[in-house]
């Protein structure tokens, strides 16, 4: 088998405003979900670059339970005592691919037969991080991250717009010209090269994890989202 790898994904920096009179537990709320999604949707778009690469099913290991919310140190396999093997030829994947989307904090380990690596971790340089954050209303914070999941959590809904509508603002059309140029899971999902069975499992979560965050940024009214070209 040809040398499979993770390659390095491209970091960007948004910047999110919601609307005034938000009581401070609904911003934490917020955040931690969306901390939550990008973990889900870079994990996806991760498995998919792996298998497109030629990785078989059976490197994949879901941890069955979430990383725990106090960990001070990168993700080990043996701390966890049980684990979902991805086997989508012999078995049905739904069990490893319900993990991903229902565990808070899911954790999926790329096993190689020499090394045991995990998908994410929040010692990578593209876990997401809250670089910072301003609570007095309306809120605002700045999320750095890698920026393919950040485009399909927060600008789904504008390039959707964009197809129906020519007539957008300046900034949201400089906005869209950026966020085009950056690769994103939804991009690597319909890679031809990506496994046909991972591709169905990957999109229909990808789908329910970008449905729950666009209510997520309905609720906290993210009315202003800019993308920083300079990380």
């Amino acid at each position: 088998m040809k040398l499979i790898h993770l390659r390095e994904l491209e970091i960007k920096k948004l910047n999110i405003t919601g609307r005034e009179g938000l009581p401070f537990w609904t911003i934490v709320h917020f955040l931690e979900r969306t901390i939550n999604h990008h973990m889900k949707v870079t994990t996806i778009q991760r498995i998919c670059e792996l298998t497109a690469q030629g990785a078989p099913d059976n490197y994949f290991f879901i941890a069955n339970n979430s990383v725990d919310v106090y960990q001070d140190q990168r993700v080990q396999f043996n701390q966890f005592k049980e684990f979902t093997i991805l086997e989508s030829k012999n078995r049905n994947p739904d069990s490893f691919w319900n993990l991903i989307v229902n565990l808070k904090r899911p954790i999926v380990f790329f096993d190689d037969g020499t090394e045991r690596t995990p998908l994410y971790d929040f010692t990578y340089d593209e876990a997401l991080r809250i670089t910072s954050f301003k609570e007095n209303s309306p809120f605002n914070a700045n999320l750095e991250g890698a920026g393919g999941s950040l485009v399909d959590l927060f600008y789904a809904r504008e390039r959707e717009q964009r197809l129906r509508d020519e007539n957008l603002n300046n900034y949201l059309g400089q906005a869209t010209e950026n966020i085009e140029r950056i690769v994103r899971t939804s991009q690597i999902i319909e890679d031809p090269s990506t496994p046909a069975g991972v591709q169905y499992y990957a999109r229909m979560n990808l789908m329910k994890i970008m449905r729950t965050q666009e209510r997520l940024n309905e609720k906290v009214g993210i009315n202003d989202i800019h993308i920083d070209e300079k990380v």
